[in-house]
């Protein structure tokens, strides 16, 4: 075939091609192409991990997506790789095992028939990892061991892959010495160095890694003992709720080196002579020892110690729990107070070891209020956390309340807390002095009366008016006012003032004093000494009345001396009068007399006079027959 024919055969082949695929419908993006692949940016980047991802957005049918990265540019798929399905689309992956500190390589990859396409390179840094050991103190020295350890910290991030001692004669120790493990991970760590030689020097530290990299504790240097010390730690016996019994034998080539011997123990393992101890003498052999202060229901760890002039040996470490005890509760809140209410959460912190019958909180208006002495609500349904409402209060009354819990050991009580109920106090029409603070105090009649703290007491600032005894028996009257009493032996009476809001009522000697106690619980009647104590208090008996009297005019008239009168103690006397036999004489706007617990004479009370013509407060004696005021003093 000469060269024209060759030419025009090869043309007619391209033709027939042309229109073979032509009349088969073939077109041009029928033909494989490899992916198209866009790399994310790199995130969230730690010591040992970081993020990334691609995209895939054109490509045949894929078989495989992912990132691929290195140390060195460019990484391919035959680098570290992640594998993410085999979709279009977005991805993202995570990148492990990765090296601190280092700079890294990573781009998105995605793989079809045709061949695996990239996306660009992003360059990162992996952060740098803090890896934190230190070597414990050696402890524990013996002819042919010792007890050493250490704490390891370490980032986020960063996997402790193995820990532990490492040790020789003369150098700098690594791991390719003598070593024991101590596990993985942080934390703190203990380990048994053996396989010594007696009296000879050793160097120690700790050791970490990651995998990656070591680092090593600061090293710790001992000497094996010379002298054989064996330790053995007894049984422990007799254990209660804060005791028990112990001890220990002590073994030792050369009995007179031992300075010093007992039991150690801590709430932790391995306790040392650093922890509580106790010292049972010197030398070798056996001894007790008797273990006080410890807490109910805790576990705790014991062993035998014996010290001489190489260091201290210890026993082997035994454990024991203490028996239950009462619980442990807090009151933690008081809320929603009203003039007649209030809400008082608690909380048991621990049952003792022992199952909580019964729980809640007792009240009242005085401290330390108990089962026993004040009010309470309860319940019997298992709780730690626990609220309760208390009723039936006195408005502008303070109260104190604890929360309180029982088991099969006892009841124990909470810290107590103090509130004060919403509402008004009583005033009466009395002018108290507002630059002070008051209190209230209620009697058991449901009375309440304003307090004042002078010095170091706290007495009524209002005269009692009470009509019942503490213990609810009636405080008598006389069938009139002017009723004769003198024939009586020790007339228990009281009277009206006619307004006794204000001024409150009178009371022979024989009431105020009665056995039966006629003032509110946890209050008294005063003596002459803390009358006297008070007078003092105020400025004495010269002076004492100005600063003791009420102010103004409403109550004591346009008397000599109370244009003196300050209240600058807060007492606000009120003249409310007396009753002598038939002589009634109150309120008279000159004067009142308050009785005190003390008897001079068989007839006759130790009395308080103060009188608006004068500045002095007066301390007499007069009849027991005769109708008085009181005022109460504080336990």
């Amino acid at each position: 075939m000469n060269r024209m024919n060759k030419k025009y055969f090869f043309l007619s082949v391209i033709i027939s091609i042309t229109l073979a695929l032509s009349t088969t419908g073939c077109k041009e993006d029928a033909i494989p192409q490899a992916p198209t692949v866009v790399t994310f940016p790199v995130s969230d980047i730690e010591q040992q991990t970081a993020t990334s991802g691609g995209s895939v957005s054109s490509g045949s049918e894929l078989t495989a997506r992912g990132i691929c990265w290195s140390t060195h540019q460019n990484p391919t798929i035959a680098d570290s790789i992640s594998r993410e399905g085999n979709e279009t689309g977005s991805f993202s992956s995570y990148l492990q095992n990765l090296k601190s500190d280092s700079t890294y390589y990573v781009r998105a990859y995605a793989t079809n028939s045709t061949g695996t396409g990239y996306g660009s390179v992003m360059k990162f840094k992996t952060k740098h990892a803090q890896l934190n050991v230190v070597t414990l103190p050696i402890s524990e020295i013996l002819l042919s061991s010792a007890t050493c350890g250490g704490i390891v910290t370490a980032d986020k991030g960063i996997s402790i892959t193995e820990r532990g001692l490492c040790w020789n004669e003369t150098l700098i120790p690594t791991t390719a010495d003598s070593k024991v493990t101590g596990g993985t991970g942080e934390g703190s760590f203990s380990g048994l160095i053996t396989g010594l030689t007696s009296n000879k020097t050793y160097l120690v530290r700790a050791y970490a890694t990651n995998g990656t990299e070591t680092i090593y504790g600061s090293v710790m240097t001992f000497k094996t003992r010379q002298i054989a010390l064996n330790v053995t730690t007894l049984s422990i016996n007799d254990v209660t709720q804060t005791t028990a019994t112990s001890g220990g034998v002590v073994n030792c080539e050369l009995s007179s080196s031992i300075t010093a011997r007992g039991v150690c123990w801590s709430t932790s393992d391995n306790p040392t002579i650093a922890d509580t101890k106790s010292t049972e003498g010197v030398g070798t052999g056996s001894f007790t020892t008797n273990i006080s202060t410890l807490t109910a229901n805790t576990t705790y760890f014991l062993r035998a110690y014996a010290t001489n002039m190489e260091g201290t040996a210890y026993g082997s470490t035994m454990t024991f729990k203490t028996s239950p005890g009462v619980p442990t509760i807090s009151t933690l809140a008081i809320n929603n107070i009203t003039s007649t209410s209030a809400k008082c959460d608690g909380k048991i912190l621990n049952n003792g070891g022992s199952t909580v019958t019964t729980y809640g909180v007792c009240y009242g208006m005085y401290p330390n209020p108990t089962l026993s002495n004040g009010n309470s609500s309860s319940s019997t349904t298992p709780a730690d956390n626990f609220t309760f409402t208390i009723y039936s209060l006195s408005a502008y009354t303070k109260y104190y309340v604890r929360a309180y819990a029982t088991n099969a050991i006892g009841t124990v009580y909470g810290n107590e807390l103090q509130f004060t109920t919403t509402g008004t106090a009583p005033s009466n029409g009395i002018v108290f002095n507002d630059n002070l603070t008051y209190g209230n105090v209620t009697d058991n009649e449901g009375n309440n009366y304003r307090t004042i703290t002078i010095g170091t007491q706290t007495w009524m600032a209002e005269n009692l008016r009470a009509t019942k005894f503490r213990n609810g028996d009636l405080i008598p009257t006389t069938a009139t006012l002017d009723q004769d009493i003198t024939a009586e032996v020790a007339p228990i009476y009281q009277w009206t003032t006619g307004n006794e809001d204000v001024f409150g009522r009178l009371y022979t000697w024989f009431a105020a004093t009665d056995t039966r106690n006629i003032c509110p619980v946890g209050w008294h009647m005063p003596s002459e000494t803390e009358w006297t104590t008070l007078v003092t208090a105020v400025g004495g008996n010269g002076i004492g009345g100005d600063n003791l009297r009420e102010t103004g005019t409403v109550h004591w008239g346009t008397t000599l001396n109370n244009g003196l009168a300050s209240n600058s103690s807060g007492f606000t006397a009120l003249p409310a009068g007396y009753i002598s036999y038939s002589i009634i004489i109150y309120p008279n706007h000159n004067g009142c007399i308050w009785w005190s617990s003390t008897s001079n004479k068989p007839d006759s009370g130790s009395i308080r006079l103060l009188s608006g013509n004068f500045s002095t407060v007066q301390s007499m004696n007069y009849n027991k027959k005769y109708g008085y005021s009181i005022r109460c003093v504080k336990d």
